[in-house]
Parts: C-alpha cells; structure tokens; sequence
C-alpha cells in the first residue's frame, strides 16, 4: 500500500491497495482518501486458490511449530506480488497518474508488492537452537532476497532504463520508519531516531452497535467472540471438530458466544440458542464494548 501527499494546500492522500486474496472484499482506511485498487485478471488470482494454507486440509494438518508455512505457498505469493508489480509497472495510465500526484511523501508497506520480504517463525525471546535456525534462515532469506531483487530489478529496467538497485534506493530514501506495535508491549532493543511505534493510531473510536447485534449482547452477562481469521474458514472444518467447539459453548448457557463463521444458514447451529453465527462482525465496534469477554482465537493462540 502506498500513500501519497500531493502538493496542495490540504493534504490529499491517494492510496494504491494490491489485491493478493480475491476474497478479501472489505477496506480497512475509513478517513478521506482516494483509493486505487489494483487487481489482476481472473485467471491469474485463481491460483491463489491453490495455495495450501487456504484450503480446508489446513483444520486436520498436524501440529506444527517453527516454520510452518510452505515453501510451495511462499513460492506462488510470490509470484503472485510479481505478477501485481509487472501489472502495476505496464500501467501506463496508472505510473503517469501517480507522477503527476506531484506527491512529497511515500509511504510503503515493509512487505510490498514490489519487494517481497522474507517472515522468521519466533519471537524476540528465542533459545540457543532456535536462534541458530534463525541465523540460518536469515541467510537463505538474504540469498534468495538478493535474487529477488535482481529479479523485480530487471522488470524496473525495462521500464526506467539505468534505475538503481531497490536496496539503493531504500537505504538512500528511507527517511521514517513507522512500526505497527505498542512501544511498550515491544521486546527492548536499540533503535534509531527513525523508527516510530504507532501501533493502535488505526483504531478508531467504537461506532454504536446495529440493533441486531446490539440485542446478541444484551441476552447474556457475558459475550465472546469466537473468531479464526480469515486465511481459513470456519465453515470447512471437519464436522467433528465443529461439534467439539459447540458442545463446549454449550456448557455454557450463561455465556452468548459470537462465532465468525461463513454460513451463519449452517444447520449445525440449530437448537443452540448461546451460539451465534454472524459471516462479518465490527470488532472495533464490538470489542469496545465491555460486554464482550475477549475475543477467544487470542485465548486459543
């Protein structure tokens, strides 16, 4: 995502949004912006379909630590920002509108579509073995990055003939990095006057519940949402595992549980009157209010 500052008396922001997952239908930014979304073909974002972590084999893989993802699935996200970039680049249309922005600022996502990074498995507190993998992965990571780079760089040229390298151009532009954490739930360590902590400045004020929403949460002293993400669905696990989840809500009738799942018609729900099932749920909105307990994926983590 890009953000650029046109040169006028009031600032205008023009936000350029990649579309990686073409289920992904809803836009976070709710300020004043014009917002350019950037999708590929149908044919081309099919393949997302065929990553391993979006299908339903995901609910019963076995328990994994460490470096979980597959390099099959990096691999074709990979490709798949490439594929974003080159049609971002081939836009002629597009480059010259963002030219023309006469922007004064720039601000990039550290995992871009025009430079994919590579993602550690741990945390800042790591044992002996552990950082041993981490050194090695940081290695690989720099290999394959560098080959990346030249790859994506190469794609630039053709363009802009002569265009330097992208970790020039980083290392020379860079001038705030804004890092999307709470300073004080960060792990201490040495930092420069660049770097920023702005973690929770996209939150906005809890907006007032709908009346169907609001009526859930006046049925019990107690709420909890039950939420999984979005990279798998709730409605493709297995029966068994659905039915373990619900018998547990249901040994609490004291309790109204808010579950995100994507066929709230599913008939397994029936009969369970503390059980809610809702496709898309505000949780700004909702986790602002002090009914609600928690949100239980974040127990379950």
């Amino acid at each position: 995502m890009y953000l650029l500052t046109e040169k006028t008396n009031l600032p205008k922001i023009t936000i350029l949004s990649p579309v990686l997952d073409p289920e992904i239908e809803t836009f976070g930014n709710k300020l004043p912006a014009h917002t350019i979304h950037l999708k590929l073909e149908k044919d081309a974002t099919d393949d997302w379909y065929h990553l391993q972590m979006k299908k339903p084999a995901q609910w019963t893989a076995p328990p994994c630590t460490g470096l979980c993802l597959k390099w099959s699935d990096y691999q074709l996200m990979v490709e798949q920002t490439y594929r974003l970039c080159k049609a971002l680049v081939d836009d002629d249309d597009m480059m010259h509108r963002l030219r023309e922005s006469k922007f004064e600022l720039v601000y990039s996502e550290g995992l871009d579509t025009c430079g994919p990074v590579g993602l550690s498995p741990f945390s800042d507190e790591l044992s002996f073995i552990e950082r041993l993998i981490n050194f090695n992965l940081h290695i690989f990571f720099e290999i394959y990055k560098k080959w990346l780079d030249g790859r994506f760089w190469r794609m630039f040229n053709e363009k802009e003939p002569g265009i330097p390298a992208i970790r020039d151009i980083l290392y020379e532009k860079t001038a705030l990095i804004m890092t999307n954490v709470h300073e004080f739930a960060e792990t201490t360590r040495p930092r420069t006057n660049m770097i920023r902590y702005i973690g929770g400045s996209t939150i906005y004020d809890p907006q007032p519940l709908n009346k169907e929403l609001s009526n859930v949460l006046n049925e019990r002293p107690t709420t909890v949402l039950f939420c999984m993400g979005t990279i798998v669905y709730s409605k493709d696990m297995p029966e068994w595992m659905k039915n373990v989840f619900i018998e547990t809500f249901a040994l609490f009738p004291n309790m109204t549980f808010l579950w995100k799942y994507e066929d709230p018609d599913d008939v397994i729900f029936k009969n369970i009157p503390n059980v809610h099932p809702v496709e898309w749920i505000p949780q700004t909105d909702l986790l602002g209010k002090r009914l609600v307990l928690a949100n239980l994926f974040a127990l379950l983590k």
